[in-house]
């Protein structure tokens, strides 16, 4: 009779590493679950998605990765679009903490954006520049491809800078960075944010008094939103 103490702890070992892959493999799809309730309740009720994405948290906490920190992201969103300015600061900049103890990701520029968005809202729009112009600048540095994804979120981007220029009473720079905006809006076939520019745009020219291109520019806006039907 002989006993393989090396045998048997061989067969634990695979044991407790197939059930690790398979409690990760259930944790992953709860938490993917959980994230797409979230989302989905984001444009019918606030309180729900913030409550899905409290939970998929409760799963990820400790994680310390970056999935953590896309999740505090979506919360902070969500608190943005509720107006609980400083709730959704609050989750942005524990997500940014995150972020910043890994290589550089894409939700990195989701969350220097939803910064400068809480500060906009604020109506501190020197803070929110200063946040927009740091996304754009990592954007520069680390998105090398041409692709509709990142003129889409250029074209939103640069409108929301021409925005907080409108808003400091800045308008010529504000029609600079709506026209750049417009160039990304049109590569990435965005019509929504490109009629927005438009609209934009003629705003301006109402407050400065160019009355016929604020015709031109509202008539613009209007006629694509028909075209491509949107409400």
């Amino acid at each position: 009779f002989s006993y393989s103490l090396g045998s048997n702890w061989r067969k634990k070992h695979r044991t407790i590493k197939k059930a690790k892959q398979t409690a990760h493999r259930h944790k992953k799809k709860k938490t993917d679950l959980l994230l797409n309730l979230g989302k989905a309740f984001e444009k019918k009720d606030l309180d729900s998605a913030i409550f899905y994405y409290k939970k998929s948290l409760q799963l990820n906490e400790n994680s310390n990765d970056t999935l953590a920190a896309s999740i505090y992201t979506r919360i902070g969103g969500a608190y943005l679009l509720k107006g609980n300015y400083d709730v959704s600061l609050d989750y942005q900049l524990k997500a940014l903490k995150l972020y910043d103890e890994h290589p550089f990701t894409e939700g990195k520029l989701k969350v220097y954006n939803g910064i400068a968005l809480v500060y906009f809202y604020q109506e501190q729009y020197d803070k929110a520049l200063e946040n927009f112009n740091l996304t754009e600048k990592l954007l520069h540095k680390h998105s090398k491809e041409n692709s509709k994804k990142v003129f889409k979120f250029k074209g939103k981007l640069f409108n929301n800078i021409g925005i907080i220029y409108a808003s400091k009473k800045q308008y010529d720079l504000a029609l600079e960075y709506f026209t750049r905006a417009a160039t990304f809006s049109k590569k990435a076939n965005d019509f929504d944010n490109l009629s927005s520019l438009y609209a934009n745009s003629g705003l301006i020219y109402i407050k400065t008094k160019h009355f016929e291109l604020a015709e031109a520019a509202l008539i613009e806006s209007l006629q694509i939103r028909q075209k491509e039907k949107i409400s």
